[in-house]
């Protein structure tokens, strides 16, 4: 599949997976870790967030940037989208993988880490550093042992993020 392009006005329209899925390459061909059965991963992934409670769920965002004189109009939705006690916002995306990865955060592909990315920026409607929306990354573990859900907070502020974007 193509990603439309408007060559009038060089606007490029595209899904924040779509986008990713071509701009990152996978690191990998083989199937590892982070593959897990489709239906248990559903599954697993709507009862988390129907867990959180007072969390707005499958929120639509959007984004337009301009770079390079093209226009980048790219949209997908959040899994999460929490109101935090004492002010500010937190947006999580949950990842359903074969497997939990080390607790350093070693090891998450990184097309993980740019989707949670594009959402905080999104929610605040450019680069989120001091915009006061966290980012929280749940991996949930589909595999028979059931380990419980890691949970990696990303720094909106951590270098390269906004290069990458």
């Amino acid at each position: 599949m193509f990603i439309p392009f408007d060559e009038e006005t060089l606007t490029v329209r595209s899904g924040i997976r779509d986008l990713i899925e071509r701009v990152l390459l996978p690191e990998s061909l083989v199937p590892g870790p982070f593959d897990a059965d489709p239906s248990a991963k559903a599954r697993a992934h709507r009862a988390f967030q129907e867990s959180v409670m007072g969390a707005a769920l499958e929120v639509p965002l959007s984004l337009t940037d301009e770079s390079g004189g093209y226009r980048f109009e790219v949209s997908g939705r959040a899994d999460m989208i929490e109101d935090l006690p004492g002010g500010g916002r937190r947006v999580t995306e949950v990842k359903t993988t074969g497997e939990v990865p080390p607790a350093d955060g070693s090891g998450i592909p990184a097309a993980f880490g740019m989707q949670l990315y594009f959402y905080a920026r999104a929610l605040a409607g450019g680069p989120p550093s001091g915009s006061g929306i966290s980012m929280r990354l749940v991996v949930l573990p589909c595999s028979k042992d059931d380990p419980p859900p890691a949970e990696y907070r990303l720094d909106a502020s951590a270098p390269g993020l906004e290069e990458q974007w």
